[in-house]
Parts: C-alpha cells; structure tokens; sequence
C-alpha cells in the first residue's frame, strides 16, 4: 500500500474493452523520479517506468512497461477468485 500517481493512457483492456485506471510508484518524468502524491499524469513522451492496473470486470491484473511514452508489451495474469483465494 502507500501512495500512488495515477497515469492517464488510452490502453484499455484487451479483452472487453473497460478503460482502465493505470496507477504506478515507479514513473520518471525525463529521468526524474516523480515523488508518489496521488498526482494525476499524463502519458507523454517524457514518461518511463512501470504502471499497472486490474479489470474489475475481468478479473485480470495487467502491467506494461513504458519507455518514454510508448508502451510495450502488455503482461497479465488472471486474478484469483475470493472463493479459490480461501481454499488456499
């Protein structure tokens, strides 16, 4: 837990199309750690880092690695349901 920013982006997700609320802990903005204010950012060319978010609908968590302004490869897993989580 702790403080976030939350970063503004299109990415939606891939498998029904909810937008997405992306947050990260990990953001420079042209190589500057950007302190973690609950700040709304936008995604521009002078973002890297790492942000993630999870599908309430979907129940998938996704994460994707930005390099100054561009995402790469989406990476996601499914989230466990509360019923499973508490058989564990």
């Amino acid at each position: 837990m702790g403080l976030y920013n939350t970063i503004l982006s299109d990415i939606r997700c891939p498998n029904c199309n909810q937008r997405l609320e992306w947050q990260s802990k990990r953001i420079t903005y042209d190589g500057y750690l950007l302190a973690n204010a609950m700040q709304t950012i936008p995604l521009t060319q002078h973002i890297s880092g790492e942000m993630h978010t999870s599908c309430d609908e979907c129940r998938i968590f996704y994460e994707v690695e930005i390099s100054t302004g561009e995402e790469g490869p989406l990476m996601s897993s499914k989230i466990p349901s509360p019923k499973t989580a508490q058989r564990n």
